[in-house]
This record gives C-alpha cells, structure tokens and sequence, in this order.
C-alpha cells in the first residue's frame, strides 16, 4: 500500500462485467478464476456434498453425485478420477455452495477448472467468488494479529488488485496466480476470523482512479522509494508514480546488500 501516495477514489462496486459461460456459474455473479496448480500429472480431489462434473468444452453434465474422492490423472482418453474416465480436455468440477473442495489437502471454494496443458500435464484453476478469494489472500499478506483498520485496507487494495486483474486478463484462461507474481492465495485453509471480519467489513470497496479500478500493486517493503510502476507494469497513472517513503524503515528487510561480479 506504501506506493498509492496521491488521491484515489474509494468506490463500491455494484456490477462486474466478467461472464464465465463455461464454468457452469451464472453470468450475474462475480468469480476470479486462480491458477492455482500448474503442469501436474496427478492431483487429489474431494468433495463431501453434492458435486457435478462438466465437460467445461461443450457444457454437458458428465456425472452428479455427493462424495468425490480420488486421485486425478489425465491420458489420451481424457481425466481419469478415482478410475473413472471422462472423455475431455477440460473439466470443470463444481461443488454446492458453501461447500468446498479439496486439492490436494487445500480446501477452496467455488469449483475448479481441470484443463489438459501438454501431454499428461494438466492445469488446476479455482473459481471463486471474489469475496471468498480475498479472504483466502488476506492472511498472507497481512499478519491476521495486526489492527482491524490495516486489515479492512489491505482488504480493499487485494480486492481492487483482484479486479483489475479480472478486467485485464478476461480473454485468458486465468485471471491471477496463487503467488507473489500475484497474491498469494491458500483458499479456505488460510482463512481466519480477524481477517475475514476485515472482509466483510469493506465488502465491496474498491479504489479507483479517473473513474477506472486502480492497478493496486503493494509491497511488504520499499527501501526508502517506491519505483514507478511503469517500470514494471506499462502503467503511467499518477497515483503509482514513484516517492519517498520512510513508513517501512522498521522492517528487518529495509537495508540489504548484493554483492556482485564484474561480468554479473
């Protein structure tokens, strides 16, 4: 949050343009897509409620049921799942709301996208609704101990990271990653009370900037400047120009040193 210095609009945010047609959700409602797992050859799922698995191509109901468990693996003839095959390239496996599914120990909202990459290697992506998705970022990027006021601004400028996001990526398969070249994002195993009040505390607040969703990039720790974020991003807005900023000089990680070679 260090490098947003000059005025921003804090806005709440009604409607999302975002429609994803091939998952299964209604149009209306407001989903990030995560990838959350990349080039596996096997994964392990669960879901204790009821579930269905769609062929995410051609939107046909493959299988309803309650109770999956099984190991996932992907082969010519399409996603096996507890060796049961089902004959596509991409799946979508959708569980009751509120109930989760889990990956491989990792619980997560919503559903996720199985989606064949190169030969048996395969994608994971988590549809989640934004709200869910930033109470499973929150906590690690902010220490879930800290005031309930830094929390609710962290939670607006994860959201508006996230939507920016959404907006700029709508022709991808996958809207962020679950890392720090995004957020780092647990799903509902990194959820937390204090956290999550922060959420629901600020439940659609945004920032904004010249009536657009603020490209909300943060850091732990600046050194002493913020960099211009066109440096990084292609982005020129005046709130993300570079400043002076002495509000991280009590970090452990303010001053370091790097040392390297000539031909380095």
């Amino acid at each position: 949050m260090y490098m947003i210095k000059r005025l921003v609009t804090i806005v709440w945010v009604t409607v999302i343009g975002i429609f994803l047609f091939s998952s299964g959700y209604a149009q209306d409602d407001r989903y990030v897509r995560v990838s959350i797992m990349r080039n596996e050859d096997s994964v392990s799922v669960k879901v204790g409620g009821f579930y269905q698995i769609k062929n995410a191509e051609t939107g046909e109901i493959m299988r309803r049921g309650r109770g999956l468990r099984g190991d996932v693996a992907y082969s010519p003839a399409g996603f096996s799942i507890a060796k049961t095959v089902f004959k596509a390239h991409k799946i979508f496996i959708k569980s009751d709301y509120p109930e989760e599914i889990t990956v491989n120990g990792r619980k997560f909202s919503g559903g996720i996208l199985l989606a064949q990459k190169s030969g048996s290697n395969f994608s994971v992506i988590n549809y989640i609704r934004l709200e869910d998705y930033v109470k499973g970022v929150l906590y690690h990027e902010v220490s879930h101990y800290w005031p309930i006021e830094v929390l609710k601004a962290q939670a607006v400028v994860c959201r508006s990271f996230a939507l920016y996001q959404m907006q700029a990526n709508k022709n991808r398969e996958f809207d962020v990653t679950n890392d720090i070249y995004s957020q780092v994002y647990g799903g509902r195993t990194s959820e937390r009370y204090r956290t999550s009040l922060a959420v629901d505390r600020t439940k659609g607040i945004v920032l904004t900037y010249n009536g657009k969703i603020l490209p909300a990039y943060f850091h732990s720790t600046c050194g002493g400047r913020t960099e211009d974020a066109s440096v990084l991003w292609h982005t020129t807005i005046v709130p993300l120009k570079g400043v002076e900023c002495g509000f991280c000089k009590e970090s452990p990680h303010f001053k370091w040193i790097k040392i390297l070679s000539p031909e380095e």
